[in-house]
C-alpha cells in the first residue's frame, strides 16, 4: 500500500484492459472521526481483462470486458458491471471490477467513487515516457497553446542529471478514461527543466525547484474538451481565498494496481511552517520536511493528517499533475504541481498520528510565475477555463428568500427557503431530532448575505413546525455511528440519511421582504434530469465563513444517482435512496465538500424551487442528495394555506 514517494509510475507489456496499465489517482483518506482512527484508503474501481490473472478465487470477475479499444462502443461509454466486495493478497487489496459496453447514456460511463465527470478538467495533460514496450506516466497542465507544466523528476534522467531525450515523450490531451478516444496526442519538441532543480546537481540534496516545461512540436488544437488553466499570479497565497484545493491525476490507488479512470479530490491546504518545523528542535528530527525550512516559499503542502483533520493525498503516478486553488476572483487557478511525499500508507495506518500521515508537497507555482512566463511566454489569447471554485457570493438582491435556521438547545444550524413572508421550507432533520421531537429555541435569520453581518431585528422565532409524515432516519443507515469494514480495521461514520426529510416552518411574525423575491414551487411532471441548477447555502468553513454562496450543479435522476450511491457497497454501505430524492453533481469541483449548510434551496429553470438540500457524504465523491420538491408540492401548499 505504498503511497509515497510521489513519482511517475512505470509499467510494461500493458494491454488495454489489464491491470498494469496507466496508474490511477492515489486518493488516500483518513477517517474524519479520529476515535478510533485509522487510515481509510479509498479504492478506485479497476478495469481488468476477462482472465482472472491468477487472482484469488474470492474475486469474481465479470466475463464481458471488451477485448480492445476498437470495441469500446461509442468510445467513452463504459459501464461498471461488477462491484465484488472481496480482498486478496498479503496486503488485502480490494477486488477488481470489469467494464462492459453500456446499454444507455454517458451516465453509465465508468465513474468511480473518486472519478471525474466527463471532461471536467480539460486542462489536464497526461505525460507519457515511452521506452520500447515500457511506458511511464506523469500528470501535467496545459499552460498555453504549446507548453505543458509538469514536475522535473518526470523528465530528468536521474543518473545522468539531465533531461531525457524528447523523442521518448508524448503528451495526451482530452482524456478521462485510458484507452478511449482522446482529443490529441502531441510529440515533444523541447524540455526545459528549472535550472535550480536539484536533480540536475550531481551533489544531489533534498528535492527543490521540481519544475519542468514541455514544448510541443505543434500547437494545441483547443476545443470544448481541451483548454488551458489560468496560472496563479506572483504573490498569490492559496489560504487567503480557500482552505481546500483540488488534486487530479491518474496515480496509483491503495490496491497497488492501476486504473484507467482519471481521479479527483478536494484536499486541505496545510500551513507550510507547521510542516517544516516539526521536530527541528530535537536532536533527531522526526519530521521529513524539516530540510525545507528555507524553501517554504516554493512549496505547497496538501492532504495528510493534522490536528485530527484528515484529507486525501496524491500518490505514485500523480507527479506533475495539477493542484487547483480558488483565485482572488473566485475562479479556479493552477497553484501547484505534484512533487513528492514521505512515509507509507502502512505506517500511517499503524501509527494513526500526524507523525506518519504526512501531507504531499507541491511546487507552489505562484513562486515560479515569472520564470514560467520568461520560458514559455504568456497566456494571452489562449482559451482558459473560467470556473467558479467553492462557490460564488450571491449578488445584491439575489436569493433574498434564503434564511438561516438555528436552535438554542444543541446549536444545530441549517438553511431554508421562504415561500411566503411567514413560512419556510427546509429539511426536517434541521428542525426535528431523530426521535421526532422539535428542536428547542428555533429561530430564523433572514435578509442577510453574511452571518457575520446582520440586523438583530431580522431574527424571528419559530411558532410551529410541521414535518412531512413518515420522517425517520433511513433504516439502512439507522445507527448513528455506522461501522464500515475496511481491510483489517474499522471506521466510524455518521450517515445522517433520512426518509421524508422535509418540513414547513411557521414564523411568529412576517418578514420584511417583497413578494417578488419569493420563489414558486416546481410542479409534478417537470423533468430534472440533465438540468443545470443553482444551489444556495451559507458557508460553514473558516474561509469566508457565513457568506451566502451559490454553486452550479448538473442534476441527475433518482435512478442514475442510485447507481452512483451503489458504488459504496464495496465499503459495506448499502444505501437505498427513497423515490423522492434526486442528486446533483457540481460542475467543477473535487467532489462533495461539506463546507455549507444543508436545508437550503436548489433552484431550477425559471427560478423555481425544485429541491431541498438533504444529504452529503463528504468522504466520498457521491453526488449531493436533494428532496424533490415537485413530489411534495401539494403537501407544502396545504401547510402554507
Amino acid at each position: 500500500m505504498k503511497r509515497l514517494p510521489v513519482e511517475h509510475q512505470s509499467q510494461e507489456d500493458f494491454q488495454i484492459f489489464h491491470i498494469g496499465t496507466p496508474p490511477t489517482f492515489g486518493i488516500i483518506m483518513i477517517s474524519k472521526t479520529f476515535s478510533p482512527s485509522f487510515l481509510l484508503l479509498l479504492v478506485a474501481f479497476q478495469a481488468t481483462s476477462i482472465q482472472g490473472g491468477g487472482k484469488d478465487d474470492n474475486c469474481k470477475l465479470s466475463k464481458c470486458s471488451p477485448p480492445g479499444v476498437e470495441d469500446l462502443c461509442s468510445g467513452t461509454d463504459l459501464i461498471e458491471t461488477a462491484r465484488d466486495n472481496c480482498v486478496y493478497g498479503k496486503r488485502r487489496q480490494a477486488g477488481e471490477v470489469a467494464l462492459c459496453c453500456p446499454a444507455g447514456s454517458i451516465e453509465d460511463a465508468l465513474t468511480t467513487l473518486l472519478g471525474v465527470e466527463s471532461h471536467q478538467f480539460p486542462h489536464f495533460a497526461r505525460v507519457e515516457q515511452h521506452e520500447g514496450r515500457k511506458v511511464s506516466t506523469c500528470g501535467g497542465s496545459i499552460y498555453n497553446d504549446q507548453w505543458i507544466i509538469t514536475a522535473s523528476h518526470c523528465v530528468v534522467d536521474k543518473p545522468n542529471h539531465k533531461a531525457h531525450d524528447v523523442d521518448k515523450f508524448k503528451v495526451v490531451l482530452g482524456i478521462d478514461l485510458y484507452g478511449t478516444k482522446t482529443d490529441g496526442e502531441y510529440d515533444v519538441e523541447e524540455i526545459v527543466v528549472h535550472e535550480g532543480s536539484t536533480l540536475l546537481d550531481k551533489k544531489g540534496g533534498h528535492l527543490i525547484n521540481d519544475l519542468a516545461l514541455l514544448k510541443l512540436k505543434k500547437k494545441i488544437d483547443f476545443g470544448v474538451h481541451v483548454k488551458g488553466i489560468p496560472l496563479a499570479q506572483s504573490g498569490f497565497t492559496p489560504l487567503d481565498y480557500a482552505d481546500h484545493a483540488i488534486i487530479v491525476g491518474f496515480g496509483k490507488t491503495d490496491t497497488l494496481m492501476n486504473s484507467q479512470k482519471l481521479q479527483k479530490a478536494d484536499t486541505v491546504i496545510r500551513e507550510d511552517a507547521r510542516q517544516v518545523q516539526h521536530g527541528i528542535k530535537r536532536k533527531r528530527p522526526q519530521g521529513p520536511y524539516h530540510y525545507y525550512a528555507n524553501d517554504t516559499d516554493q512549496l505547497l503542502f496538501l492532504g495528510g493528517l493534522q490536528d485530527d483533520i484528515a484529507s486525501p493525498s496524491a500518490s505514485s503516478g500523480d507527479s506533475g499533475g495539477p493542484a487547483i486553488c480558488r483565485g482572488p476572483d473566485g475562479n479556479a487557478v493552477l497553484c501547484g504541481a505534484t512533487s513528492l511525499g514521505h512515509g507509507t500508507a502502512d505506517q500511517c495506518e499503524e501509527e494513526k498520528t500526524e507523525k506518519w500521515c504526512w501531507p504531499v508537497t507541491y511546487v507552489e507555482l505562484s513562486h515560479f510565475h515569472d520564470w514560467i512566463v520568461a520560458k514559455a511566454g504568456d497566456q494571452n489569447g489562449v482559451p482558459l477555463i473560467s470556473e467558479p471554485l467553492y462557490g460564488t457570493k450571491v449578488g445584491k438582491g439575489e436569493y433574498e428568500s434564503q434564511v438561516h435556521i438555528e436552535s438554542t438547545d444543541d446549536g444545530h444550524k441549517c438553511g431554508g427557503t421562504l415561500l411566503t413572508r411567514d413560512t419556510v421550507v427546509t429539511a426536517a432533520h434541521c428542525v426535528v431530532k431523530d426521535n421526532g421531537k422539535e428542536r428547542k429555541g428555533l429561530s430564523v435569520l433572514y435578509g442577510t448575505q453574511s452571518l457575520a453581518r446582520f440586523k438583530k431585528s431580522n431574527k424571528i422565532d419559530v411558532e410551529k413546525v410541521t414535518v412531512l409524515p413518515g420522517f425517520n432516519r433511513n433504516p439502512a443507515t439507522k445507527e448513528k455511528r455506522k461501522r464500515i469494514a475496511v481491510f483489517s480495521a474499522t471506521a466510524t461514520y455518521d450517515d445522517a440519511l433520512y426518509e421524508n426529510d422535509l418540513a414547513v416552518v411557521k414564523l411568529k411574525e412576517k418578514v420584511n421582504i417583497g413578494a417578488q423575491s419569493l420563489p414558486q414551487l416546481a410542479q409534478p411532471g417537470e423533468n430534472i434530469d440533465g438540468v443545470l441548477a443553482t444551489e444556495v447555502a451559507f458557508r460553514t468553513n473558516k474561509k469566508r465563513y457565513g457568506d451566502l454562496d451559490k454553486r452550479s450543479f448538473n442534476l441527475i435522476s433518482h435512478e442514475k444517482c442510485q447507481k452512483r450511491v451503489d458504488r459504496l457497497s464495496y465499503k459495506q454501505m448499502n444505501v437505498a435512496l427513497d423515490e423522492d430524492l434526486f442528486c446533483g453533481v457540481e460542475t467543477y469541483s473535487g467532489g462533495s465538500l461539506c463546507d455549507r449548510e444543508l436545508g437550503g434551496g436548489l433552484f431550477c429553470e425559471d427560478g423555481k424551487l425544485c429541491g431541498v438540500q438533504a444529504f452529503r457524504l463528504c468522504e466520498f465523491n457521491v453526488p449531493v442528495v436533494y428532496v424533490d420538491v415537485a413530489q411534495h408540492a401539494d403537501w407544502i401548499e396545504k401547510q402554507i394555506s
